[in-house]
Order: C-alpha cells, then sequence, then structure tokens
C-alpha cells in the first residue's frame, strides 16, 4: 500500500508538469504552422501588386518559357483517368530542369483541357495565378527562392480535370514549352475500361502526322496504361496521343 501510496504522489506532483509541457509542444508546433500558412496566403494574396515592384522585376525580360530560361532534361507526364466515364481525371507533370538563365525566381506551366482544369498545384513553390485561354490553363509558379545559371531543379505540376474523356475516341495533346531531351506520355486508364487502339502523332500547324515510334499498353499500377517514350522533342513542338476505348 505505501508504495501505491508513493506512486499517486508522484503522479500528482508531475501531471500538471506533464500536462504544461504537453499544451506548449502543441502551442508551438500551432504556431509555427500557422505562421507559415499566413506567410504563403500572404504571399498569394499580395502577389499581383508585389510582382509589378520594381524590385521584383525578374533579370531576363521576354517570354517566360523560352529556351533561355529552361531547358528539361526529363519529363513525365501522367493522365490518370479515374472513372469509365471519363469525367474525372489528373494531369501530373514532373519535370527536372537546368537554369539557363543569369537566374530565375518563378517561370510557367501549362496544360490543356477539352472541358474543365481545376485545383492547380505545385510541388515546388507556390501557384501565384493561372490564367486560361481557349482550353489552354497556365499557371505563374513563384519558386520560393532566386536559382541561378546551372541549377538543377525538379518540380511537379498537376491539375484535376473535368469532362476531358466523355467520347469512345479521345487524345491527349503536350506542347513542349522548353527544349527538351527526353520525355514519356503516359496515361492511366480504369482497369474496367482499357485502351482498345492506340494513335501517335505531331501537329504541324493544321495537319496531323503519324509519328514512327509508337505508344505501347502496359500494366501500370495495377492498370491499363498508354506508354509514348519521346527523344528530343523540337521546341515547342505539340504531339497528340489517340486512342479508343
Amino acid at each position: 500500500m505505501l508504495h501505491f501510496d508513493e506512486l499517486l504522489r508522484f503522479i500528482r506532483e508531475h501531471i500538471v508538469g506533464l500536462i504544461l509541457t504537453a499544451v506548449s509542444l502543441i502551442t508551438v508546433s500551432l504556431v509555427k504552422y500557422a505562421r507559415e500558412q499566413l506567410r504563403m496566403a500572404l504571399n498569394w494574396i499580395l502577389a499581383p501588386l508585389t510582382n509589378w515592384l520594381p524590385w521584383n522585376l525578374p533579370i531576363q525580360r521576354g517570354t517566360p518559357n523560352s529556351q533561355q530560361s529552361l531547358r528539361s532534361d526529363y519529363s513525365l507526364v501522367e493522365v490518370y483517368i479515374f472513372d469509365t466515364s471519363g469525367c474525372d481525371a489528373l494531369y501530373q507533370k514532373t519535370s527536372s530542369y537546368e537554369v539557363m538563365a543569369e537566374e530565375i525566381d518563378s517561370y510557367r506551366e501549362g496544360v490543356s483541357a477539352e472541358g474543365s482544369a481545376t485545383f492547380f498545384s505545385t510541388m515546388r513553390g507556390t501557384v501565384l495565378a493561372t490564367e486560361s485561354e481557349h482550353g489552354f490553363y497556365v499557371s505563374n509558379i513563384a519558386l520560393g527562392a532566386t536559382l541561378k545559371r546551372g541549377t538543377h531543379f525538379t518540380n511537379v505540376y498537376a491539375a484535376r480535370l473535368r469532362n476531358c474523356f466523355k467520347g469512345n475516341a479521345e487524345h491527349w495533346t503536350q506542347e513542349f514549352a522548353f527544349s527538351t531531351r527526353r520525355a514519356t506520355i503516359q496515361v492511366h486508364f480504369p482497369y474496367e475500361r482499357p485502351p482498345l487502339s492506340l494513335s501517335c502523332k505531331t501537329i504541324q500547324g493544321t495537319s496531323e502526322v503519324e509519328t514512327k515510334n509508337a505508344a505501347a499498353v502496359l500494366q501500370l499500377f495495377g492498370r491499363p496504361s498508354a506508354v509514348w517514350e519521346i527523344d528530343s522533342p523540337s521546341l515547342n513542338e505539340i504531339v497528340k496521343l489517340e486512342w479508343i476505348w
């Protein structure tokens, strides 16, 4: 009984300290999280103003996606179609870049959508704003740091797609706005509705030309996927992957 009484006394003497310690740790974590969220919110709210301040203007003028700003060593473009109706999908582009300009602190990523695109996100930095025109969406991404010439970095840009693949014959087009050494396009289909045929083309003006290298259907993530490997696409080249499903 003596040991039990001593145990109760020890708990009473230290329980307050343990509770205060736990509360302090939780408070510190919440304050840190709230500060980071507030910083990101202020950056987003003030971005239209701060982008025009003279000391925030980029050193390199002209087209942000020009050959002089970035070069892509490799880009993996993925489209996940989640349902058999083709109404719900996700676009995700993972790219490894090299900075070619003197320095940059932002750049642009784009995605096309026959229906609509929403919920634009970036792994690195912040999506400041997204403009849309004729089914093409362009996001301005602040990298969160100034990157010098020769710096390598990887980023993932994503967007939710709605009502983009509702037909029996569908397609995906991809434009290479940066000089790109190698790219892979993957379209992941629902297990219940695999592609029946594939066709790979390049768009040249108003013409579409069949390419020599064809896409293949593989099992990726437990679902049928169209995989198209593209070596050294030309700058501003537009490719088109068609399928019947």
